[in-house]
């Protein structure tokens, strides 16, 4: 090891010697190296004078040049590069290059002939104790068109408040009392310089320290208010989306977004109607407001459509007390669906069964009575909205205290036919046979008796009845049989 110094000129001579085994020879090669030693560190020294940022450096030992570089230290920027021969120790910049309360790192590099440098850099901050630091302008998250958003570093000597304006003096926030503002009502798509001033409380107020320029977005603003919900007359295929107008948008892309694919859509209006969809399926919808320049932040929000309904639930009448429910299957795979037979004239559920066939029926119900079926699926913890049948109504049920009295003025002649019947206002179908065959077939309308003029003396004559309502025709009755006495006259 030699102690060797800084910037000199070295000769080095080496001499290695070595054997060949199988020779038993000696060589001797005798070999010499020229180089410079590192030059030592210049120091650095910044001044501002004039209007001028003065750069100057020591000159060091070994040094046969300079490299002057001047970066801002916060975005990188490059200032200036120079580069010079020993005798390139000063340089002086222009103010105008640089922004108050910014860092900027000078940094000189000294150079040797064969490329040996040694380096060394000093950061100072432009602007005085009084000045604010590092300000910042970056556009508003929320409305990037016509909002940025700006922060800073305290200076030194902490001020009563700060001032912050826009350098065409258009916009101007006064009161501040915190180290950053969000200045709105910007013009889309231009171009804005800010300043930062702190105010002291004896009025002072210090040098500007600007931001740098910055573009509003010329895209709309981003969306607000994305409402979706299910449409009702079909919630299980179509949902409804709103939003609010954003500022300078023309037209809006909704783009519907499922595991399995992707639709888009667009229109000029506030709000859109999306259809056909499958049911029991989780959508997220995006909307994005746009222009000419393009479209800007969309919004989204996820919904998911409901279990498929099924389809034309009705109701039929089989007898007094019985009705079938059937429905169309909507759904692939298994899935359970909920039945309930409800009273058309309070809506008062009488029966409900749970099945996974299309059919069903219900027993023990009340003749001539108004009923209705809902129908909806279920499948896990979820549920269809439901599918309501049309009205049907029950059949009556079976006339019962059926009997044939023989009229007491006309004994041979007439006879008086009554029963008993839970429905006053209905029609009832009266049939009446003799010898097995029928002899006439009549209705009785809102009554629970009528009378019959026999056209045979000493005939044996059969007589049922049965209810009649708009469904159809109750069980007939069970006969009532009667003999009629003497000639009558005739008729």
């Amino acid at each position: 090891m030699f102690v060797l110094n800084f910037g000199k000129y070295y000769t080095v001579n080496i001499i290695t010697t070595y054997e060949e085994i199988d020779t038993e020879k000696v060589r001797r090669s005798d070999t010499l190296r020229t180089f410079y030693s590192r030059p030592d560190k210049p120091t650095i020294k910044v001044l501002k004078h004039d209007g001028k940022v003065s750069v100057g450096w020591t000159m060091v030992d070994g040094a046969d040049g300079f490299h002057l570089q001047i970066q801002e230290v916060r975005s990188g920027r490059m200032i200036l590069q120079m580069e010079g021969g020993r005798g390139f120790i000063e340089y002086k910049v222009e103010s105008s290059h640089f922004i108050v309360g910014r860092y900027y790192r000078f940094s000189v590099t000294a150079i040797t002939k064969d490329k040996k440098i040694r380096l060394n850099a000093v950061e100072k901050l432009m602007g005085d104790q009084l000045v604010p630091r590092q300000a910042i302008a970056t556009l508003n998250t929320i409305k990037p068109c016509n909002s940025v958003d700006i922060t800073w570093e305290s200076p030194e000597k902490e001020p009563f408040r700060y001032k912050v304006l826009s350098t065409d003096g258009k916009h101007v926030m006064k009161h501040i009392k915190t180290n950053s503002c969000v200045v709105t009502g910007l013009q889309s798509g231009s171009r804005y310089r800010f300043n930062v001033i702190a105010i002291f409380e004896d009025g002072t107020e210090s040098d500007p320290c600007s931001t740098d320029e910055i573009v509003t977005d010329p895209r709309p603003t981003t969306l607000e208010n994305l409402q979706l919900r299910i449409n009702e007359d079909r919630p299980h295929s179509s949902i409804m989306a709103s939003w609010n107008r954003s500022e300078n948008a023309t037209t809006y892309k909704i783009s519907v977004k499922t595991t399995n694919f992707l639709l888009e859509y667009t229109t000029d209006k506030t709000c859109h109607t999306l259809e056909n969809l499958d049911s029991d399926t989780k959508y997220e919808i995006c909307v994005s407001p746009g222009n000419s320049e393009g479209y800007g932040r969309q919004a989204s929000s996820e919904i998911t459509t409901e279990l498929n309904p099924p389809d034309d639930a009705s109701v039929t009448c089989s007898c007094h007390d019985c009705v079938d429910v059937s429905f169309v299957h909507n759904h692939t795979g298994t899935c359970q669906y909920e039945i309930s037979l409800c009273k058309a004239e309070n809506d008062e559920v009488v029966n409900q069964k749970k099945t996974s066939e299309i059919k069903c029926d219900f027993h023990n119900l009340e003749g001539n009575t108004e009923y209705y079926a809902t129908v909806r699926s279920i499948k896990d913890a979820k549920s269809s909205r439901s599918e309501k049948s049309k009205n049907i109504l029950t059949v009556p049920k079976k006339i019962m205290g059926l009997k044939c009295i023989q009229d007491d003025e006309r004994p041979s002649l007439d006879v008086e036919i009554q029963w008993e019947s839970e429905y006053p206002s209905m029609q009832y179908e009266v049939e009446v046979q003799t010898d097995q065959i029928i002899e006439r077939l009549f209705l009785v309308a809102d009554a629970k008796n009528c009378k019959y003029r026999c056209l045979k003396e000493g005939n044996l004559y059969s007589v049922r009845v049965r209810g009649k309502n708009k469904t159809g025709y109750s069980e007939w009755s069970n006969t009532s049989d009667i003999l009629l006495g003497a000639s009558p006259s005739k008729f």
